[in-house]
C-alpha cells in the first residue's frame, strides 16, 4: 500500500519544482526564489557598504517598507531590505520581518508540522505545549509595511498552512492593517472545521488595498480544552498573481505536466492515477478531490481545485458550455461539490452547478453547463467540495475538461431508433443507464436490444440527479413538416411518489432543457405503452431530447424500458366511419393507446361491460390513486374521417364513473388531423358519478365534418387516497342514430321497456318511495336526489334524457309534454329544467324552468304545450342545476305523455273532452254515452229535449221536467194515453173508464188500444167482426165444413172424413185423392190411372201400367 501513496509534495511522478514552474503567475516567478538564494551573500555586502541596517533583531531601525511583490518562505534568517528602490530583487525577506509572540515562533519540522518547502515555516506551537487558556497575545505581525501599487493586477496574499485547532470555540485570525490606523480588519477565520493535517493553500484577494501600505498579523485563541493548539504556515507572499489566459476552446484531460499545471489544488484535491473505482475516464490521469480515500470528518473548507489562468470566451462562440465527465460519492445531506465561474472584471465566484449525495455516480457521467452568460469575458472555473460532520471519504473525481463551443454530430430526420447496433453510440448515457438486452421482466419490445434505466436492477434509493440518456446529436425539424413528433414505447416501475421521470428537449441555439413531459409513479406500466409528444413548436430547429430520472429516498431500484423511438412526422391509421369499439375484438382493442392505469379489462366488482366481456377501464386493478394527476389517457390511435354529408356524426358511449376529490377530472378529448391541441369536449367532476348502471353520452362532432379526428379519456386524480374508476364501453364515432318512439308516449316507469328508454346521469335514478318522497301512482318514478343529500355544485351532467325521438305529427291540435310532479327546491339558486331536442339539431332548447317558488308538498298536474314543435321528430330531458350554495333539492316526476291533447281538433282538450276523438261531440251531460249534440234527451230526465222546450221546463236539467204519469217520455199534457194503459184518452172517456188510472180500463181484446165496445176487429186478426166466423178468436176466422171447429184447427177441413194429412184436397168435399197425380181428382178424373186410356175402356183404370186383359 506505500506505493499507493502520495510522498509529500511528490503530485504523481512530476517534481515540486515543476509544480512551482507552473504555478508561477499564482505566487511569484520562482527565479525570485533561486535568485534570492544564490544572491544573498553579494547583496548583504552591497547594502553593508551602502550603510544600511540589517534587521538583527528587535532593537534595530527598520526601512520604510517592504518592496511589493514580498515573498518570504522563512528560510533566511536576516533580512534584507532597500529603502532607495522598490525593486524586489534588492530585497531579501528574513525571518526577523516577523514579530512573533509569546508560542509563536520561526520554527523547524516538529512531528507532522512540516515546512512546506525548505526547513523553516512560521509556526504557532513550535514546542507542541497545552494551550488550555492561552488565548491573549498568540500573535505573529509582519513588522513593516507593503506598498500595494494602485496598478497591481489581482493583488493577494497567498500562503500554505496546515491547522489542527482543539474545540470549536478555538480560532486564528488573518488580519490586515493600513499604516497609520491602529485597528485590525479580518481577513479570513479559522475554526476546528478548518483542519488541515496537509498543506493548503490560502489565496485571500487584497484588492481593496490597492495603494495603500499595509501589513498582515496572524492571531491564535485557544479556549477551555487543553492540549496543543497547531497552526504552520509557510511560502508566504503579497504579490499579484499574473494569471495566464488561456486559448479557447480549452481542452484538458490531465495526462500531462502542462496540462496538471493549468490547475491550482488545494486540500486534499490532487492529480492521480487510477485507485480502487477512482478511474480515468480517458489516459492515465484524473483530478481527483481525495486520492489517498482519506477521512474528510469536517472538511468542509478549502478542498478546492481551480484554473490557475482565464479562458477568453468569444462573443462569436456558438453556444459555449463548460464540459466534463465525472464521478461523485458523498455520504451526508449536507455534503456539496460547486461547480463556480469567477468573472476577471468582477473577481467574484458564481456557482453554476451544485453536486449532492444524490448527484452521487458510481460511473462517469458527462456534465454541460452553459456559459453563454459569460460571452466575451475571461472567466476561470473551479471546483469546490465541503463535507461535514459525518466520518468517512467523499470521492470526487473529474476528467475530460473543456471550455468550448458545443459541438454534436446531426442525424437525419426523421429519426427512428430500436437502439440496436450503431444506433446505440447516438446515446449518452449517465448514472445507471444503458443499452441493454432483456432482464426479467424488463423486456425489449423489438428485435434484441433497449433503452434501460436501470439494467442492474441496482437500488436507487437518492438517485435525484445526473440519471440521463441524452441524444448526442441534433435533428433538423423541417420547416414543412406535417405534424412533427416524437414516439417511443416504454414500460415504467417507480417506486415513491417522488419518483419522477422527465422527457426533455434542447435546441442548438439554447442550452437550457425544457421538459415536455413527466412521468410518476401512477405512470407505472408493466406492458410496453406507446407515448407521443408534438413537436409542432420545434418547426425549423435543431433539437435534441433526453430522458432524466429521479429517485428519491425510497429503497428499490426504479426500472424505465424505452424501445423503438422515433422523431418524425405523425403516420396515424385510417379508421372507417362509422367507428364502432366495443372492445372485444383484440384488433379493435389495440386501436387504443393505453397510460397510467388504464387497460382493456373484464369486469370487476361493480365495474361491469355494459355489453360483452370488455371494456375499457382506467383502473382495473382498483388501486388507490392518489396524486395521480398526470398523463392517464387511453388515445385512439387512429383518425376517423368523418364525412361531409355525415348526418349529425356524434361521439357516443356508455360509461360508469366514481371520482372521490372535487378536483378529480375525468377529460373527454378530441384531436383534428394537422393540430398538435386537443380540445376538450366533455369534463366530468365527483358530481357526474354514476355506478348505479352504465350511462349513454352523446357528445356532437358537427364541428369537424370533412376532418379527421381521434378521441383521448384523460383522467387527472388529486391528493385523495382511494381508487377512481371510469369504465367505458361501446365507443361509436357515427351518424346520430336513436330508435323512434311511438305517439302518442306514456311511461310511469313501471316496466322494463320503458325503463330503458331513459338515460340517467349524475344524480338521477328511477326510485320508489323514499322518506316523504312517494310515487304519484304505482310505486316508481324519475327522481332527481334519492338519497335526499344536501347538494351544492351540481351544474353539469345531471340529466335524464329520453332515449329515442317521437315524431309529433302535423296533423295533431294540440300537442302537449304532460307530468305530475313535486318540487322541492333547498335554495333560490338550485333551478329545475326542461329541454327539447330536435332531430336535426344538437343544441338543447329549454322550454320550461322551475324555482322554489315552484315547491310542494303534493304531485301537481304539468301540461307543457308543443305547438311549435308539430311535425317534428323530439325528445326531451329533465336537467337539474344545482349551483354552489349547499341545500337538499329534490325533483319527483310521474306519468309523463307526449300527446295530443285535443285530438279531435274539437278546441276542448282531451281531460274535459268527454267524446276526445269525436270531433262533433265535447260532452254528455247525462252520461248516457251519447254526446250532448246528438243526445234527444240530454238531462237524461226521460223527457225529449223538444218536449221540454214545448213545455217550458230545462232540457239540461234533469230536475226539471214536466208531469208524465205513466214515465213514458211525453208529458201528460201532450199524452194521448196519460196512463199508459194503452187506452187513449179519448176511447176511455167514450168508454167510460178513468184515463188517469192505468187500472181502470175498457176490455181490449186485441191490446190495439182501441176497446173492444169500439173496435170493430175485437180480435184484431184482421178480419172484421161481421166476416169473422170466430170474432173474439185470433187465431180463427172461417169453418167450411161448418163443424164449429175454426179451419185453422179443424183435423178435416171439407168435413169428407179424409185427414187434412192425408187429403190431397183437403178443402174440397168431393176429393180426397190423385192416383196420377194430375191434380184432377179420382173422383172427377177421366183417366184414373194416366195410362192414357180412358177409365171406360180401361180393364184396369187404378192401375197404370195395365189397361186391358185380353182373355178376361
Amino acid at each position: 500500500m506505500e506505493d499507493m501513496k502520495l510522498k509529500k509534495h511528490n503530485h504523481n511522478t512530476f517534481s515540486r519544482d515543476e509544480k512551482l514552474t507552473s504555478r508561477a503567475n499564482i505566487i511569484v516567478n520562482s527565479s525570485l526564489h533561486w535568485f534570492k538564494n544564490q544572491m544573498f551573500f553579494v547583496m548583504l555586502l552591497l547594502l553593508l557598504s551602502a550603510g544600511l541596517s540589517i534587521v538583527s533583531g528587535t532593537g534595530m531601525a527598520y526601512a520604510l517598507d517592504l518592496d511589493y511583490p514580498y515573498v518570504n518562505d522563512f528560510e533566511t534568517a536576516i533580512s534584507v531590505h532597500d529603502a532607495t528602490d522598490k525593486d524586489p530583487l534588492n530585497d531579501i525577506a528574513g525571518r526577523d520581518d516577523w514579530e512573533v509572540l509569546t508560542d509563536w515562533s520561526v520554527a523547524q519540522d516538529h512531528n507532522a508540522w512540516t515546512s512546506y518547502s525548505g526547513s523553516y515555516h512560521l509556526d504557532n506551537n513550535g514546542a507542541e505545549i497545552n494551550q488550555y487558556s492561552r488565548v491573549t497575545d498568540q500573535t505573529a505581525t509582519l513588522k513593516l509595511f507593503v506598498n500595494i501599487p494602485a496598478d497591481s493586477i489581482e493583488p493577494s496574499l497567498n500562503y500554505r498552512y496546515k491547522l489542527n485547532l482543539l474545540n470549536y470555540e478555538d480560532a486564528v485570525y488573518v488580519a490586515v492593517q493600513i499604516e497609520g490606523e491602529t485597528t485590525w480588519t479580518v481577513l479570513k477565520k479559522y475554526q476546528q472545521q478548518h483542519n488541515r493535517n496537509e498543506y493548503t493553500q490560502e489565496i485571500i484577494s487584497l484588492d481593496a488595498y490597492k495603494g495603500l501600505n499595509i501589513r498582515i498579523r496572524f492571531t491564535q485563541a485557544g479556549y477551555w480544552t487543553a492540549g496543543a493548539r497547531l497552526l504552520v504556515v509557510d511560502d508566504f507572499t503579497i504579490a499579484d498573481l499574473n494569471r495566464p489566459v488561456y486559448s479557447y476552446p480549452y481542452y484538458n484531460n490531465f495526462e500531462t505536466a502542462a496540462e496538471q499545471n493549468d490547475w491550482y489544488a488545494s486540500g486534499l484535491f490532487d492529480f492521480r492515477d487510477a485507485f480502487n473505482n477512482r478511474t480515468n475516464r480517458n489516459g492515465a490521469f484524473h483530478l481527483d478531490n481525495n486520492p489517498s480515500e482519506l477521512n474528510q470528518y469536517n472538511y468542509n473548507i478549502a478542498q478546492v481545485a481551480e484554473l490557475n489562468g482565464y479562458i477568453n470566451v468569444p462573443l462569436t462562440s456558438q453556444l459555449p458550455v463548460f464540459s466534463f465527465w465525472y464521478k461523485l460519492n458523498l455520504i451526508n445531506y449536507q455534503d456539496i461539490v460547486y461547480v463556480q465561474v469567477m468573472n476577471q472584471a468582477t473577481n467574484e465566484w458564481s456557482t453554476v452547478k451544485v453536486f449532492s449525495m444524490q448527484h452521487n455516480q458510481a460511473n462517469y457521467v458527462r456534465q454541460d453547463i452553459a456559459l453563454d452568460a459569460y460571452k466575451g469575458q475571461n472567466i476561470r472555473v473551479r471546483f469546490v467540495q465541503g463535507g461535514y460532520w459525518v466520518a468517512g471519504a467523499r470521492l470526487f473525481v473529474v476528467d475530460d475538461i473543456s471550455v468550448s463551443d458545443f459541438q454534436l454530430p446531426s442525424y437525419p430526420y426523421p429519426y427512428v431508433s430500436g437502439f440496436e447496433a450503431t444506433s446505440q453510440v447516438q446515446w449518452m448515457m449517465s448514472g445507471s443507464w444503458g443499452m441493454t438486452t432483456p432482464h426479467g421482466q424488463w423486456t425489449s419490445r423489438t428485435d434484441a436490444f433497449h433503452l434501460d434505466n436501470n439494467p442492474s436492477e441496482l437500488n436507487q434509493s437518492g438517485f435525484t440527479q445526473a440519471q440521463n440518456a441524452t441524444l448526442d446529436g441534433y435533428i433538423n425539424i423541417a420547416l414543412d413538416s406535417q405534424l412533427p413528433t416524437l414516439k417511443f414505447w416504454y414500460k415504467l416501475s417507480l417506486v415513491n411518489y417522488e419518483d419522477i421521470v422527465e422527457v426533455e428537449i434542447q435546441t442548438k441555439n439554447d442550452p437550457t432543457w425544457a421538459p415536455i413531459r413527466l412521468f410518476k409513479r401512477q405512470h407505472n406500466r408493466t406492458a410496453y405503452t406507446l407515448e407521443e409528444i408534438p413537436l409542432d413548436d420545434y418547426k425549423g430547429e435543431d433539437i435534441r431530447i433526453r430522458f432524466r430520472q429521479k429517485g428519491y429516498w425510497s429503497e428499490g431500484p426504479r426500472l424505465l424500458v424505452i424501445d423503438d423511438i422515433s422523431i418524425a412526422d405523425q403516420q396515424l391509421q385510417p379508421l372507417a366511419y362509422p367507428y364502432t369499439s366495443d372492445f372485444e375484438n383484440p384488433l379493435n382493442a389495440q386501436q387504443w393507446v393505453l397510460s397510467g392505469s388504464w387497460d382493456i379489462a373484464g369486469e370487476h366488482n361493480n365495474w361491469t361491460n355494459q355489453t360483452g366481456s370488455f371494456h375499457l377501464d382506467n383502473n382495473p386493478g382498483e388501486i388507490s390513486q392518489y396524486s395521480f394527476v398526470y398523463k392517464h389517457n387511453a388515445i385512439l390511435d387512429g383518425l376517423v374521417q368523418i364525412p361531409l354529408d355525415s348526418q349529425r356524426p356524434m361521439l357516443e358511449y356508455g360509461y360508469k364513473l366514481n371520482l372521490l376529490n372535487y378536483q378529480d377530472r375525468v377529460y373527454i378529448q378530441l384531436q383534428a388531423e394537422g393540430s398538435v391541441d386537443w380540445i376538450t369536449l366533455r369534463t366530468f367532476t365527483p358530481r357526474n358519478n354514476y355506478s348505479e348502471a352504465y350511462t349513454r353520452d352523446e357528445i356532437s362532432l358537427e364541428a369537424y365534418k370533412g376532418q379527421r379526428i381521434r378521441v383521448r379519456y384523460m383522467q387527472t386524480d388529486y391528493w385523495t387516497d382511494g381508487p377512481r374508476l371510469f369504465v367505458v364501453d361501446n365507443v361509436r364515432i357515427s351518424d346520430f342514430n336513436l330508435p323512434q318512439l311511438a305517439f302518442p308516449y306514456e311511461t310511469g316507469f313501471e316496466d322494463t321497456t320503458t325503463l330503458l328508454q331513459w338515460n340517467l346521469q349524475g344524480l338521477w335514478s328511477i326510485a320508489g318511495a323514499h322518506g316523504s318522497w312517494t310515487s304519484n301512482t304505482g310505486v316508481q318514478h324519475l327522481d332527481s336526489n334519492v338519497t335526499e343529500k344536501s347538494i351544492s355544485g351540481y351544474v353539469e351532467g345531471q340529466n335524464a334524457t329520453l332515449e329515442g325521438y317521437i315524431s309529433i305529427p302535423d296533423t295533431s291540435f294540440s300537442p302537449v309534454l304532460s307530468f305530475s310532479h313535486r318540487v322541492d327546491i333547498g335554495h333560490y339558486k338550485h333551478l329545475y329544467y326542461i329541454d327539447i331536442q330536435e332531430q336535426t339539431a344538437d343544441q338543447w332548447l329549454t322550454i320550461q324552468k322551475y324555482n322554489n317558488s315552484d315547491n310542494s308538498t303534493v304531485y301537481s298536474p304539468q301540461d307543457i304545450n308543443l305547438d311549435l314543435y308539430k311535425g317534428k321528430n323530439i325528445r326531451i330531458r329533465f336537467r337539474q342545476f344545482i349551483d354552489f350554495n349547499a341545500g337538499i333539492s329534490g325533483w319527483a316526476l310521474d306519468d309523463i305523455k307526449l300527446h295530443d291533447n285535443d285530438r279531435d281538433g274539437d278546441g276542448v282538450i282531451n281531460a274535459l273532452d268527454a267524446f276526445p276523438d269525436d270531433p262533433t261531440e265535447t260532452s254528455d251531460l247525462d252520461g248516457d254515452g251519447i254526446g250532448d249534440n246528438a243526445d234527444t234527451d240530454r238531462d237524461g230526465d226521460g223527457i225529449s229535449n223538444d218536449f221540454e222546450t214545448q213545455l217550458g221546463t230545462d232540457p239540461n236539467d234533469a230536475t226539471s221536467t214536466p208531469p208524465d204519469l205513466d214515465s213514458d217520455g211525453i208529458p201528460d199534457a201532450l199524452d194521448a194515453d196519460r196512463d199508459g194503459d194503452g187506452i187513449s184518452n179519448d176511447y176511455e172517456i167514450q168508454a167510460g173508464t178513468d184515463p188517469d188510472n192505468a187500472a181502470s180500463t175498457p176490455p181490449d181484446l186485441d191490446g190495439d188500444g182501441i176497446p173492444d165496445s169500439l173496435d170493430d176487429d175485437r180480435d184484431g186478426d184482421g178480419v172484421t167482426n161481421d166476416l169473422d166466423a170466430f170474432p173474439d178468436d185470433p187465431a180463427e176466422t172461417s169453418d167450411l165444413d161448418g163443424d164449429g171447429i175454426g179451419d185453422n184447427t179443424d183435423p178435416d177441413i171439407d168435413g169428407d172424413g179424409v185427414n187434412n194429412t192425408v187429403d190431397l184436397f183437403p178443402l174440397d168435399p168431393l176429393e180426397s185423392s190423385d192416383l196420377d197425380g194430375d191434380g184432377i181428382g179420382d173422383n172427377s178424373d177421366p183417366d184414373t190411372d194416366g195410362d192414357g186410356v180412358l177409365n171406360a175402356q180401361d180393364a184396369f183404370p187404378t192401375d197404370p201400367t195395365e189397361s186391358s186383359d185380353l182373355d178376361g
